[in-house]
């Protein structure tokens, strides 16, 4: 009689082994993918104009700023925010295109959030193509620099200008992009779109919807 109920135990915890085992789930990747329309544009100045005897585009106001912030996984909660700024700053008298300076710049929200920046200068922002890799081995900070003309910031990212993408991590893990453009001579930074990989950890790359 022994031997049968403790045959009947081995069945009966070889069963429910079995069905524990059935029901694991491997999550898989889950993109989540957002068109702005409209987009989100930042435009800090009125009017712009040429200085005299130079090239450098100045923007009207001098001084001014502007921002948008983003909420990329949609749960209520901004995760990052975007500035334009310009301002103007006497350095030099020979040299005026020095004293007008702009910058697009983005902030992480919360200390989860990060964005993928140059490992040499963590205040420049990695800017990406399409198709290139958003995952754990690249270099993350908590804000970083789209452009910089400033005459103090030896690295700024003048030569910049058209689509781009930047890559992220939020809070949780997930991976993402933002696609964007900048007009720099009409001090115009759009917001186009942006996506996630909700599986916490996994790589997305720029650009990538599916």
């Amino acid at each position: 009689m022994k031997h049968i109920i403790i045959a009947l135990g081995i069945i009966i915890l070889f069963s429910y082994s079995c069905k524990k085992e059935d029901v694991v789930v491997d999550i898989v990747d889950e993109f989540v993918y957002v068109d702005l329309v409209p987009n989100l544009v930042l435009h800090p100045c009125d009017t712009f104009g040429q200085i005299p005897n130079g090239f450098e585009i100045i923007p009207s106001p001098l001084d001014s700023s502007v921002n948008v912030s983003i909420d990329i996984n949609q749960d209520g909660i901004d995760d990052f925010i975007f500035y334009y700024s310009t301002y103007y700053e006497m350095v030099s008298q020979s040299r005026p295109e020095a004293n007008y300076n702009s910058t697009v710049s983005i902030l992480g929200l919360y200390s989860g959030n990060k964005v993928i920046v140059d490992k040499a200068h963590n205040l420049d922002l990695d800017m990406m193509a399409f198709g290139d890799s958003i995952d754990q081995s690249k270099t993350l900070f908590s804000n970083g620099d789209v452009f910089r003309d400033n005459v103090s910031a030896p690295y700024g990212f003048w030569g910049f200008s058209g689509d781009g993408y930047i890559g992220l991590k939020l809070t949780n893990g997930e991976y993402a992009w933002i696609k964007i453009n900048l007009d720099i001579s009409t001090y115009t930074f759009t917001i186009l779109e942006y996506a996630y990989n909700k599986k916490h950890g996994s790589r997305i790359t720029a650009g990538q919807i599916e």
